[in-house]
């Protein structure tokens, strides 16, 4: 589990990080990232829609990789951003965690994160 200091939990954050986010795109995944120069640390939101699949289970299962793929590349990651990662296909059942950490890993890269 991410500590509270690395998550986005109001829907004000939400909604300023998608107006000034800067999108990179996965096969998989597409991250809404925006600096925010005064942060002392990165936070991170998670989205999956129903259209992904409509078994809560499941789209829970998927954040909570996601989570943990985040929580260890963090100590990597550059401070001062805030980020959205929002699954636009879904992963293969049942889904590994190794699969989802590259793809994480990859779109943090582009984004010039790591």
């Amino acid at each position: 589990m991410l500590k509270k200091l690395h998550r986005l939990k109001k829907n004000k954050d939400f909604s300023r990080v998608f107006k000034r986010s800067k999108k990179i795109r996965t096969d998989n995944l597409l991250f809404n990232i925006a600096q925010f120069s005064r942060a002392e640390v990165s936070r991170f939101g998670f989205v999956v829609a129903n259209s992904i699949d409509r078994r809560a289970t499941r789209r829970n299962g998927m954040k909570r990789r996601m989570r943990a793929a985040i929580k260890e590349l963090l100590p990597e990651i550059k401070t001062g951003y805030d980020a959205i990662i929002s699954v636009k296909k879904p992963f293969s059942y049942p889904y590994k965690l190794a699969e989802i950490k590259d793809q994480i890993k990859k779109g943090l890269s582009d984004a010039g994160l790591l």
